[in-house]
């Protein structure tokens, strides 16, 4: 999971629609016109590191789920957002896909040399 392309949010949109209008946890804050915006207001000194999980049952051609991630020095990763205010933050995982999805977020977060995994804000 290097520095995610600037283009995450659109690149990701289509699938990220799709996925907050099926799951139990979307709200504004979950939306990748909402954490577009954040991010290029308040990112500071950190990395996007976001990424976009096909679907395995489709072959690859839908989003499984949506990690909005963001890296800061020292192998700390976080939610893109604020913990210090109300932005409430999850990942969107089709259901039925959590227990693959949460496998592959790990070992990708391994693959960076993550140290410290923080999910403030989680709904």
């Amino acid at each position: 999971m290097t520095a995610a392309s600037t283009n995450f949010f659109q690149d990701a949109r289509a699938g990220w629609d799709e996925l907050l209008a099926a799951s139990p946890v979307a709200s504004l804050f979950l939306t990748p016109q909402w954490q577009e915006v954040w991010w290029e207001n308040f990112a500071g000194a950190r990395q996007l590191a976001g990424f976009s999980w096909p679907d395995p049952d489709s072959g690859g051609g839908e989003t499984g789920a949506i990690a909005s991630l963001a890296a800061q020095d020292g192998g700390a990763f976080s939610f893109v957002g604020n913990p210090d205010t109300f932005d409430y933050n999850d990942f969107l995982v089709r259901p039925g896909l959590e227990e693959p999805f949460y496998r592959a977020l790990l070992e990708r977060l391994a693959e960076q040399s993550c140290r410290k995994l923080r999910l403030d804000s989680l709904i």
